[in-house]
């Protein structure tokens, strides 16, 4: 045999009798014998399972002696070199905890009573406990009896029992006691021990089997002989079973308080190794004088064998041992070179057509059944047989006839009725061969459509022949299907698509539709649906929705398609087949949605993808409701009543959390270093029977605001994480798009560096506070500085102008006084003349008097008497004696000494603000504040005068006078803020302020000390 066909036995777990059939049909084809019948398309037995082997070159470990799966779902494995679990994907070893190591590598019996409470016995004798991260040993001798151990299992009571090559021990109050005489064992080796259902303990004791009734401490023999290394298996109905080397397997009948032991057909002379019984009831045995694995269904027909399953079948080696079937169902096989799986298919391959896809293919559905054109067979289902008839050609595409016949398409067009078979002309012109034609289809009324390429599209009945019903440069379509009205629908290369009816033709809007080259229609009841090579669209009746194979990669190249009555879609496309449920298909194809499917491909018994060049769709639809495929490695058969489902969630497990280049255990929440940025958390599900298809989805609280999909990938992984508490999270889906209930967790906090602290952010945060302080101190420092030179220039300027004042006007006006002072002195002194002039120099005087008040004005400052509270004060004393106005002045805060200037223009500003109360709004009482705040400098004048007529104040002052636009120039010369208010009857309001750092001296220290009292209060010392 060639490799490839090897290959496809250790992949499909395909049996010799299948080969030899499909040879069988191939050499029958070749020399075109008789009709004869054809083998059914499958048999029961192992044929309708799937076979999956990991060797010893995929990880497996080898010499593999015992099964058993944990309540996690984990499967554990006892081996030659240790213990293992697997998860579905990869092997890991069982460490022995830190500090300690396994007593033994050759390990024969397990017995995992929770994940963390694992009995463990080895070959060499000798048993361990694995137990809440804790190794305890049990030599040879410490109560256990010495030799290898065989079997370790749990009663009912809670008890643990070890058969072993030198007898049988209990486990009770934490010490192994060998069972004696006492407990009616006899001496010699015990091969195996079993609890029962009922409660009950059953020993196989050398050539002895005992019984132990529940709330019985002794054990009862029973009255027949076994042959040495017997086992035992219990099937679902409590029944059970035993097997020896010397009498083979056999069933034991319970009958009231008697036991009696039967033969079973077909297993008489079959020992076996070890058994158990599926779920179906069927039972498994590994042989232990054949090799290999046997399944024999109940009830069995009569003279049915066991079916077998070998080496030379698919099997890792023929030495094989333990059985055990899962909670999913799947059937566990181990052997000394490897791990086997054996899973109910949900495809079958029809064996008669498997390798002979490369010679030509047809399928179409008839009214009789399906027919299938093959290696130059015709295969017809006819009332639930198979017949083939030989001595055809090769066809690659075939569809029913109107008549109850075939069109069979090859190197000719046939039309095959009734066992004739008559060669048919295409149309014209003569060019056209059968390797042109497009697409061929049947019209209800029997009409045969074709579509050739560069021709057109033609239809053909009787008597008419060829008539062409839309040329080429119209459309050349590529699939063809009828709808329930009649109407023809059409698809070309061009991704459009026409309808055809009465001799009449139309197109459908293109909106949305973004499939490709389009290579099969389906105008079904629900849906009207359009494959291409980029993927699948429906339309709603105004537009298409696309599917496309960024969405469902699944959905390229699909060939086929079919509505079934229930309303499922099935799908036969270049990646397997999909199939959408009814409440999946119309919202698989909402904008954003994300689709929910069950695909179908090797995995699930269907070998290849669906054939492309045909002519006619690659899916037909039986009339028991089997779906039939054509695919590039033969014809393949779908049930839907028997689609096996898994109902049971994965259980989600978590492996690792790295951080860096270090791994944390997962568990109890984690504190992860300072620095920590990248994190990958890696993650696992114990689906046993598909675990490639499980799918993953996961979320960290604080970073991802929804669910990320992970498809089948099993690691999350996160980059520039800052300092805080997260939680990871992660869900897992089986084959079936059953989600597990809960999501697993992990809590992990990254501590902070202490840069990211949050004492050190208030820290900086009162740094940059503190600098911007001593930035707007400096400021104001500045600005003060800059003030005080323009007073001072201002002051230089006043004292420039007072000299020239008095050096030239003033001394002038002087003189010409003493002038007009000689010339009066001429005139009589009764003279008219002499008396105008004497009132001339009398006013000359006092306006030389006047002159002379400006220019010390100009030169002079408020007097050195103090602060500005105490100047006011003295000039507020002095209005007083002159009038009668009350007076008052009030300090708050701390009186701060005064930039010079700055107290000379603040002394101008309130002395004319107290001279304008007196002399304007005639006030009987004024009241002088001064503030020495730490931010600023306030000095208020209050005065209950008449107040300031709103027109005047608006306009800034009487004319002519300019009191207050002195007051105002003043305040704006050394940066104050100047605000009077005032309403007539009510009094007036002024009020300067301006900032403590332009007004204190010196600057810096007193807005030092100002800052120090608005925080601590009181003067600093």
């Amino acid at each position: 045999m060639s490799p490839r066909g090897w290959r496809r036995i250790l992949v499909t777990g395909c049996s010799p009798w299948r080969l030899a059939c499909g040879l069988a049909l191939t050499w029958a084809a070749c020399v075109a014998a008789a009709a004869a019948a054809v083998p059914a398309p499958v048999r029961p037995g192992l044929a309708d399972f799937q076979h999956t082997a990991w060797t010893t070159r995929d990880g497996a470990p080898a010499d593999i002696w015992v099964l058993a799966q944990a309540a996690d779902g984990h499967l554990w494995l006892g081996t030659g070199s240790g213990v293992y679990t697997f998860d579905g994907i990869g092997y890991s070893r069982v460490p022995a905890p830190k500090g300690s190591r396994w007593l033994s590598g050759n390990v024969t019996a397990l017995l995992v009573r929770a994940p963390d409470d694992v009995w463990v016995g080895y070959f060499g004798g000798g048993a361990s406990r694995l137990h809440a991260g804790r190794l305890d040993h049990y030599p040879p001798g410490s109560g256990l009896p010495t030799g290898a151990v065989y079997r370790l299992i749990q009663d009912d009571a809670g008890e643990v029992w070890a058969a072993t090559s030198g007898g049988l021990a209990r486990w009770r109050d934490g010490l192994w006691m060998q069972a004696d005489r006492a407990l009616g064992v006899p001496p010699g080796p015990a091969f195996w021990v079993h609890a029962d259902t009922h409660g009950d303990l059953w020993l196989a004791a050398g050539t002895h089997l005992l019984r132990r009734r529940r709330g019985q401490e002794g054990f009862d023999p029973l009255p027949f002989a076994i042959g040495v290394e017997a086992v035992m298996a219990e099937s679902a109905d409590g029944t059970l079973w035993l097997s020896d080397a010397a009498h083979g397997t056999r069933r034991l009948i319970a009958e009231g308080g008697t036991v009696r032991i039967e033969p079973v057909p077909g297993l008489a002379d079959v020992p076996a190794k070890r058994m158990a019984f599926a779920a179906d009831g069927s039972l498994w045995l590994t042989d232990a004088r054949n090799g290999g694995v046997l399944r024999l269904e109940f009830p069995a027909q009569a003279g049915a064998a066991a079916q077998a399953f070998r080496r030379r079948d698919g099997l890792s080696s023929d030495m094989a041992v333990p059985v055990l079937q899962d909670v999913e169902g799947n059937i566990w096989i181990g052997t000394n070179l490897g791990l086997n799986r054996f899973r109910r298919r949900d495809a079958m391959m029809l064996a008669s057509t498997l390798d002979m896809a490369h010679r030509g293919l047809g399928i179409a559905g008839t009214a009789q059944g399906i027919a299938i054109a093959t290696g130059g067979r015709l295969l017809r289902e006819d009332d639930g047989h198979w017949v083939a008839a030989d001595g055809f050609p090769e066809v690659l595409s075939m569809v029913a006839a109107g008549d109850g016949g075939l069109w069979l398409m090859g190197r000719a067009l046939w039309h095959w009725r009734e066992g004739a078979l008559q060669e048919v002309p295409l149309p014209s012109p003569a060019s056209v061969t059968t390797y042109d034609v497009q697409a061929i289809a049947t019209a209800p009324d029997g009409a045969l459509w074709m579509s050739l390429l560069g021709a057109g599209l033609y239809r053909r009945d009787e008597p008419t022949g060829w008539q062409l019903q839309m040329p080429a440069s119209v459309s050349q379509p590529r699939a063809m299907a009828f709808d329930a009205a009649g109407r023809l629908w059409t698809g070309d290369a061009a991704g459009r698509v026409f309808w055809h009816h009465a001799g009449q033709r139309g197109r459908l809007p293109t909106t949305g539709l973004d499939v490709g080259a389009i290579t099969a229609l389906l105008p079904g009841r629900r849906h009207f649906l359009v494959a291409g090579e980029r993927g699948l669209a429906r339309f709603d009746g105004r537009r298409f929705h696309t599917l496309d194979e960024t969405r469902v990669a699944e959905l390229v190249a699909v060939t086929g398609m079919a509505e079934a009555g229930d309303g499922r879609l099935w799908l036969n496309g270049g990646r397997g087949v999909v199939l959408f449920e009814p409440a999946q298909a119309a919202a698989a194809f909402m904008p954003g949605a994300r689709p929910a499917y069950r695909l179908f491909d090797e995995r699930d018994g269907l070998l290849g993808v669906a054939v492309q060049s045909n002519a006619t769709p690659t899916l037909v639809q039986g009339g028991d409701g089997r779906l039939w495929f054509s695919t590039n490695q033969g014809v393949a058969w779908i049930d839907p009543t028997r689609i096996g489902r898994n109902p049971r969630p994965p259980q989600v497990l978590l492996r690792s959390v790295s951080a860096g280049d270090v791994d944390y255990p997962p568990g109890p929440p984690l504190e992860l270093p300072a620095h920590t940025r990248n994190l990958q958390v890696d993650y696992t599900a114990t689906s046993l029977g598909m675990p490639e298809r499980v799918a993953f989805r996961y979320r960290l609280k604080g970073v991802d605001d929804t669910w990320q999909e992970a498809g089948t990938r099993r690691q999350a992984f996160y980059t520039n994480l800052a300092p805080g508490r997260y939680h990871f999270e992660v869900l897992a889906a089986n084959e079936d798009g059953v989600w597990s209930p809960e999501p697993v967790t992990q809590v992990l906090r990254i501590r902070p560096a202490f840069y990211q602290t949050w004492w050190f952010m208030l820290l900086c945060l009162l740094l940059v506070a503190g600098g911007l302080w001593l930035a707007y101190l400096m400021r104001l420092r500045q600005l003060g500085q800059h003030i005080r030179g323009r007073l001072q220039e201002r002051h230089a300027e006043r004292e420039r102008i007072a000299r020239e004042l008095h050096d030239t006007l003033l001394q002038s006006i002087q003189g010409l006084i003493l002038r007009f002072q000689a010339v009066s002195v001429t005139l009589p002194p009764l003279d008219p003349a002499r008396s105008a002039m004497e009132q001339a120099l009398q006013r000359a005087d006092e306006v030389l008097v006047e002159g002379r008040d400006r220019v010390l004005d100009l030169r002079a400052t408020a007097p050195d008497a103090g602060d500005l509270e105490d100047l006011l004060a003295a000039f507020g004393e002095e209005l007083a004696q002159a009038t009668d106005v009350r007076f008052d002045v009030s300090v708050q805060g701390t009186a701060e000494a005064l930039d010079p200037i700055v107290r000379d223009e603040l002394y101008r500003i309130g002395r004319e603000a107290m001279l304008n109360a007196c002399r304007h709004a005639e006030a009987g009482r004024i009241r002088v504040e001064v503030d020495y705040g730490p931010g600023e400098l306030r000095l208020r004048v209050f005065d209950d005068g008449r107040g300031i007529d709103p027109d005047m104040l608006q306009r800034g002052g009487r004319p002519g006078h300019w009191g207050l636009h002195g007051m105002r120039e003043r305040a704006s010369r050394i940066g104050a803020r100047l605000r009077i208010w005032s309403r007539p009857g009510a009094g007036t309001e002024v009020e300067l302020r301006m900032p403590a750092g332009s007004a204190y001296r010196p600057c810096l220290q007193a807005s030092r000390q100002a800052w120090l009292r608005a925080i601590f209060g009181g003067k600093p010392a």
